[in-house]
């Protein structure tokens, strides 16, 4: 079974499933010598990456495509054979997808880097996600350094601390109650030891 044949039968698993296949040629704007029929979900066929029409550095954004041609010309320098990356893909409605890619190098008779072959999937969603995270994070860092900063008058015992009103507010209620963090209670192991260890 040659290289073609094994595309073909892995296409006729992926072929409904999210994973479009790649074959690219180690050549200037790297054409794509095999792409499969799902990259509809592109909204691309076929035919207009393996003519030409569509180029993959062309559908790439703008501020991925330097950094992904550095790490492709870093991994074949340095002799590596697979790699992953991660980049954002044009759709052809203009709006643009968050793509990962696994690849393995392909070497021709001599030994020498001639083609890339991988796959890409869609990781919108996960990046969507860990964005939101990220910035729920630095809107919390942002709330707490708002809160708590300076001085704070707190009990040396039980860490209440002290209002404007000369009221006490245990500090898990104070940091709640101005900021999103929420608590959950446990023992640390000295405490635990203390509290639960058999005595001796």
């Amino acid at each position: 079974m040659d290289d073609f044949e094994e595309l073909r039968l892995i296409e006729s698993i992926v072929e409904s499933s999210p994973v479009i296949i790649f074959r690219w040629i180690i050549s200037e704007g790297w054409p794509v010598e095999y792409v499969s029929k799902n990259v509809s979900q592109l909204g691309y066929t076929q035919q207009d990456l393996l003519a030409g029409a569509v180029s993959w550095p062309g559908i790439t954004h703008p501020d991925d495509e330097a950094r992904l041609e550095r790490e492709v010309k870093g991994f074949l320098e340095s002799g590596q054979d697979s790699w992953s990356q991660t980049y954002r893909i044009r759709m052809r409605d203009g709006a643009y997808r968050w793509m990962r890619d696994w690849n393995l190098l392909l070497r021709d008779q001599n030994d020498a880097p001639h083609r890339i072959q991988g796959i890409i999937i869609d990781i919108t969603k996960e990046k969507s996600a860990e964005q939101q995270r990220e910035d729920a994070q630095h809107q919390l860092a942002g709330a707490m350094a708002r809160v708590i900063s300076g001085f704070l008058p707190i009990c040396a015992k039980c860490k209440a601390i002290r209002n404007e009103d000369g009221s006490w507010t245990p500090i898990e209620r104070y940091i709640a109650e101005k900021s999103a963090v929420q608590f959950s209670h446990g023992y640390c192991p000295s405490c635990a030891r203390l509290f639960f260890d058999d005595p001796e």
